[in-house]
C-alpha cells in the first residue's frame, strides 16, 4: 500500500521540489491498528479526491484498504494524509 501512495507523492505532490513523506504505524490496546501517511507537497482538492474515482492510483489505494478491511480518512493540510484504521483478524 505504502508503495503506491509514495509514487503518488512523487507524481503529483512535489512538482519538482523536495519534499518529504511520512509513515506511522500504531497500535492500541483493542488489537486495532492505524496506518498514516502523510506527505508535505501541494495537496490535493479533497472533492477533487471523492470525485476522482476514474484514477488509477486511488482506484487501487481504496482497494487495497478493502483487501484488509481498513477504512480510510484523508485530510488536505499541508500535504495530504491518508489515514487507515483497520483490525487484524
Amino acid at each position: 500500500m505504502e508503495s503506491k501512495l509514495i509514487i503518488n507523492s512523487l507524481k503529483h505532490a512535489f512538482n519538482q521540489k523536495k519534499g518529504e513523506v511520512t509513515v506511522h504505524l500504531s497500535k492500541n490496546e483493542k488489537n486495532q491498528y492505524k496506518f498514516t501517511y502523510k506527505d508535505n507537497g501541494v495537496g490535493m482538492d479533497l472533492i477533487k479526491i471523492d470525485k476522482s474515482t476514474n484514477s488509477l492510483g486511488l482506484k487501487l489505494i481504496k482497494m487495497l484498504a478493502e483487501e484488509i478491511d481498513a477504512s480510510i480518512q484523508v485530510e488536505s493540510n499541508n500535504g495530504l494524509t491518508y489515514i487507515f484504521n483497520f483490525k487484524i483478524k
